[in-house]
């Protein structure tokens, strides 16, 4: 169990923070913008897919899959100056594989972990 000395420290701590980030405007909004909206990725992807300037997750996964057997862990866009998926699979053997493929043409660009 924390002491009650640590556990006012760490309230001070966010107090303070706080204090430092509502002073810096700069700072608060570089907060805001990463914690604002935990779904911003997912939306600038059904963005993307709605105006068809991306592919769908589930069509970029059914050409890696057929390439790349395995259990899809996790899949990230990363929509910069070339947007990519970023897949993470386990493969049948147990290992873990990083797939980076285009989101606009579902082409894999890296496997790593084969």
């Amino acid at each position: 169990m924390m002491k009650r000395s640590a556990i006012l420290g760490f309230a001070l701590a966010a107090i303070l923070s706080l204090g430092v980030l509502a002073g810096n405007p700069a700072a608060a909004d570089v907060f805001r913008s990463q914690w604002a909206n935990p779904n911003a990725g997912q939306d600038a992807a059904r963005d993307g897919v709605r105006s068809g300037r991306l592919m769908s997750l589930d069509a970029v996964l059914r050409k890696v899959q057929a390439q790349v057997p395995g259990r899809l862990l996790d899949a990230e866009l990363q929509d910069g100056g070339s947007p990519v998926y970023r897949i993470k699979m386990l493969s049948p053997d147990g290992g873990v594989v990083h797939v980076t493929a285009d989101a606009r043409n579902g082409q894999i660009l890296r496997v790593q972990g084969r």
